[in-house]
């Protein structure tokens, strides 16, 4: 799913001071969801401010949460954008990872700490050749790395590569 010339806002929609590159967004085509709960699908990140979340509970352990979102048929990647709050403690973080294929691990790139309120972000991808795989494929993971606290929650509205 691509959507060609999309621009993402802050909370209240203004664009101003935001400096997003418009490109083609590609949604996730699946998700795997290896630690905490959710009942929610991956159509739930697809199209922002569609009303639709994905609610990711944290669960007792390590880690608190580990969600992926995979993507097919990327030949390049200039950014990614990404619309969620967490629900925590001051104490925890979520992270925000891209998965690099030439080291074998998780790169962060966006941390979100407690708050009650939707945050956009959008991040430049400076060397995309190490986050895309021969195959044309990419992962975002949304982490958290230390025990977590059933009564917290991470909620994603919306979540794509910018190409």
């Amino acid at each position: 799913m691509a959507t060609k010339g999309y621009v993402l806002t802050d909370e209240n929609d203004n664009i101003s001071g935001f400096g997003v590159r418009v490109g083609s967004h590609i949604a996730p085509g699946s998700l795997t969801l290896n630690t905490g709960t959710s009942a929610d699908t991956v159509s739930d990140v697809q199209v922002a401010n569609d009303g639709n979340t994905y609610n990711l509970a944290e669960v007792s352990g390590v880690p608190g949460f580990d969600l992926e979102f995979n993507f097919t048929n990327i030949s390049n990647i200039v950014g990614f954008a990404f619309k969620g709050y967490y629900v925590g403690s001051s104490m925890h973080f979520a992270c925000i990872d891209l998965y690099n294929y030439n080291t074998t691990q998780w790169d962060t790139f966006i941390t979100y700490e407690n708050s009650n309120n939707f945050n956009y972000r959008y991040i430049d991808i400076p060397f995309d050749v190490d986050y895309i795989d021969g195959g044309g494929n990419a992962k975002v993971r949304v982490y958290h790395a230390v025990s977590g606290n059933a009564a917290h929650d991470f909620y994603i509205d919306y979540v794509a590569l910018v190409t």
